[in-house]
């Protein structure tokens, strides 16, 4: 009987041990996934490498920006029109079509509701019968 006794007492501190090496292995996967506190250190420890990094992101951003339209002129000497609308007929249509549709939402809403509902209640009959 001490034997079982002795057995159990060194499963229960193995036990134990294996219990502290998780603890341990999952306390250090805290700390390496804690990004918020390893970019504190890396900004307080290479401050300068960082704002010379944000200076470069920062001119590299403003350049991407500077494009230049393109203007064609024809034989005359006037400005060529895009075909199509111009950006103030195209804001106009946009505008009343919008307009039109936030008017128009309701019965739009209730006609669809009448079709689904018609449909359910036909599908309804045809499954289970006059119901």
């Amino acid at each position: 009987m001490a034997r079982g006794e002795d057995r159990k007492a060194a499963l229960i501190a193995e036990l134990a041990r294996a219990r502290a090496q998780i603890g341990g292995a999952a306390a250090s996967v805290r700390v390496e996934l804690d990004v918020a506190a390893k970019m504190r250190r890396s900004v307080s420890r290479h401050r300068w490498w960082w704002i010379g990094g944000a200076v470069l992101v920062g001119v590299a951003l403003t350049n991407l920006g500077t494009r230049t339209k393109k203007v064609y002129v024809d034989g005359k000497g006037r400005k060529s029109q895009s075909p199509g609308a111009t950006a103030a007929q195209t804001g106009i249509a946009l505008t009343v079509a919008k307009l039109a549709f936030d008017f128009a939402k309701p019965i739009i809403v209730k006609w669809a509701t009448g079709r689904v509902t018609d449909y359910v209640r036909k599908k309804a009959r045809r499954d289970f019968g006059d119901v």
